[in-house]
């Protein structure tokens, strides 16, 4: 079934993430689609046209048809730009990362406390 949807999350390292059509249906995105379209990633808050078929009990996009990326720049994809309002750069060492949790912590001596590193930011 052909249906048009938003990326709620895509992790690269997986491999997969999550498509949210327009009447609210979740689907399982894998990274097969986007290799079949040259692309090793999509940003979260893409829209995409796409095909969903039911694989092993789950929705599952097959096929990308089209691809609009309305996500905004992350300030992280240009090392020069200045940081959000409100926040600073800080340098420090990971404490730890768990990648299936998706976050960790940073210790930092311009900081007092721990940073968390969230992998949305890396």
């Amino acid at each position: 079934m052909r249906t048009t949807g938003i990326v709620k999350w895509f992790d690269p390292l997986k491999g997969e993430g999550c498509v949210v059509s327009e009447g609210g249906g979740y689907a399982l995105l894998s990274r097969e689609p986007l290799l079949a379209l040259g692309l090793k990633t999509v940003a979260a808050g893409a829209t995409l046209a796409y095909e969903v078929k039911l694989v092993s009990e789950r929705l599952t996009v097959t096929a990308i048809y089209e691809i609009e990326d309305k996500a905004p720049p992350r300030a992280n994809e240009n090392p020069d730009a200045d940081p959000p309002e409100g926040a600073r750069r800080v340098k420090g060492t990971v404490r730890w990362f768990d990648p299936v949790k998706g976050f960790g912590f940073i210790t930092s001596r311009d900081v007092v406390g721990d940073v968390l590193l969230h992998r949305s930011v890396l």
